[in-house]
């Protein structure tokens, strides 16, 4: 029977709920706000299959003989530019797949508080891939589905995190032909606990009910990017990524998943065929009039993904650029995203005063900090000027 003693080794992929034969398996919350395998001993076998089928505890990472191939790309449609978090390369994949009359699985947030993995055949039903979600996917039984889309011979296109592309390649126990996945180079997994209090809080302040929330709203550009807040009233507010309470904890690593911190998927070796990323730093030839929209880096890590790319050229603008430029432009390519030092105690002083509250205190700390930070620098620089005196 699976038991999650280590919270560092699960990453709630849900492989253990696909493979289990009785459905005994269910992901749930627990007090942070993560999803962890609970299982109901009234149907549980002992058969073992969750704790094999695991790949944090006993699955290696299978590496490519392909060597990289790294791309700047971005849609040719400037509409449909618009409408994706960053250059329209999953988007551009997406379609490429249902074209070719397969099946796109990718995550859809259908609500404020739910985001799940799902199944698409066609455009219509794909495009609520499209956009960041910066939530945990609930990931069901999905596996499965792609298992029997497979074992039917229909070529699949699976989208999501590394160590989501590690429990599917665990659960199918090998890499089956006819597939294709797709990684997002992943900062970290967010609390949804604290997501709700903060949403909550939010509608109290403004007096609203939240209807939608757009996390990479390009109005003001790609590299201005904002969190659009749809109201059910009809209202939309806007605010800079940067300077929001709840992602600016995200990007601190106040409230990540406890396996963020050494994720063993951020490495250059990917998992996936193909890994997409933000290419903040691409100063190529589709630069600059494609900047002000969005611009994908792309890495093709086998045969199978690079053939797949390229079969995208038609609704993409690439360049093939260097694998340096690739990492000094998405460092976690290469390295997980550092958990805050500070994020046990965020969590605990969070259950008492609320989100908000601890967010203030958090915000004056690190005030506290920066003045004095400076106040030594000073200090160093005063002592090395006057030591001789």
């Amino acid at each position: 029977m699976l038991k999650i003693i280590d919270k560092k080794l699960c990453t709630a992929c849900g492989a253990c709920v696909s493979i289990c034969p009785e459905d005994a398996i269910t992901l749930v919350l627990d007090s942070e706000g993560f999803r962890y395998p609970k299982v109901d001993i009234n149907f549980c076998v002992n058969c073992g299959r969750c704790e094999r089928v695991c790949h944090m505890r006993y699955q290696q990472i299978a590496t490519h003989s392909f060597g990289i191939a790294v791309f700047a790309a971005c849609l040719k449609d400037k509409d449909s530019l618009v409408e994706v978090s960053s250059g329209g390369a999953a988007w551009a994949l997406t379609q490429e797949m249902i074209h070719q009359g397969g099946v796109v699985y990718g995550a859809v947030q259908s609500s404020v508080f739910d985001t799940r993995h799902f199944r698409a055949e066609r455009l219509e039903e794909a495009q609520l891939f499209r956009r960041s979600k910066y939530q945990e996917s609930d990931m069901g039984i999905i596996y499965r589905k792609v298992k029997t889309d497979l074992d039917s011979g229909r070529n699949v296109l699976f989208t999501g995190t590394g160590c989501q592309i590690g429990g599917l390649y665990a659960f199918l126990g090998k890499r089956p032909a006819g597939l294709i996945t797709c990684d997002m180079v992943c900062h970290s997994i967010p609390s949804l606990r604290m997501f709700k209090e903060y949403i909550h809080t939010f509608e109290k302040e403004k007096q609203g009910k939240v209807a939608r929330i757009v996390y990479r709203d390009k109005s003001l550009g790609w590299k201005k990017n904002q969190i659009a807040i749809y109201f059910e009233d009809g209202r939309v507010l806007r605010e800079l990524s940067g300077s929001q309470a709840y992602h600016s904890c995200y990007l601190a690593g106040l409230i990540s998943r406890p396996s963020c911190n050494e994720c063993r998927y951020q490495i250059l070796s990917r998992i996936s065929d193909i890994t997409l990323a933000d290419f903040w730093q691409y100063q190529g030839v589709l630069y600059p009039e494609k900047a002000e929209y969005g611009i994908s880096l792309v890495v093709c890590s086998s045969e199978e993904g690079k053939l797949f790319f390229n079969s995208t050229q038609l609704l993409l603008d690439t360049e093939q650029v260097s694998i340096k430029m690739a990492v000094n432009s998405s460092k976690h390519l290469t390295k997980p995203a550092p958990v805050h030092p500070m994020r046990n105690q965020f969590f605990m002083v969070s259950r008492i005063v609320g989100f908000m509250t601890a967010y203030d205190l958090y915000r004056g700390n690190n005030k506290i900090m920066n003045i004095l930070r400076r106040c030594k620098e000073k200090i160093r620089t005063f002592s090395k000027k006057n030591k001789g005196l």
